[in-house]
């Protein structure tokens, strides 16, 4: 197929107006693939610091628990059982929030 100079100008206008808007495409794929990766470290991140906060939560609340379990010993048995609810509560309320971090976290 024989074209004419014309022809072979607007041949190649066309090609390079597809490639650059290929070329255009990669590239907002490409920034739009580290915005999410970005976030996705930062997510990463704050799941790390929410396990570090939920396990010092952790210690404090077994502290607290053992410093008035010797600290109060002439409890009656509704106020030691009211006591003992409230850090079943506290208890089952951090294990409710470290079952729900390791759902929403990434393996390693």
């Amino acid at each position: 197929m024989k074209l004419t100079l014309d022809g072979s100008l607007t041949l190649l206008i066309a090609n390079d107006a597809k490639l650059d808007h290929i070329i255009s495409l990669l590239n907002r794929i490409i920034t739009q693939e580290r915005q999410i990766m970005a976030t996705l470290e930062d997510l990463i991140a704050a799941t790390a610091r929410q396990k570090t906060v939920l396990d010092s939560l952790v210690v404090f609340v077994q502290g607290l628990q053992a410093q008035i379990a010797n600290a109060v010993t002439d409890l009656t048995a509704e106020q030691q059982a009211q006591l003992d609810q409230v850090f079943t509560d506290v208890n089952a309320n951090t294990q409710a929030v470290a079952d729900a971090m390791v759902v929403n976290t990434p393996a390693a």
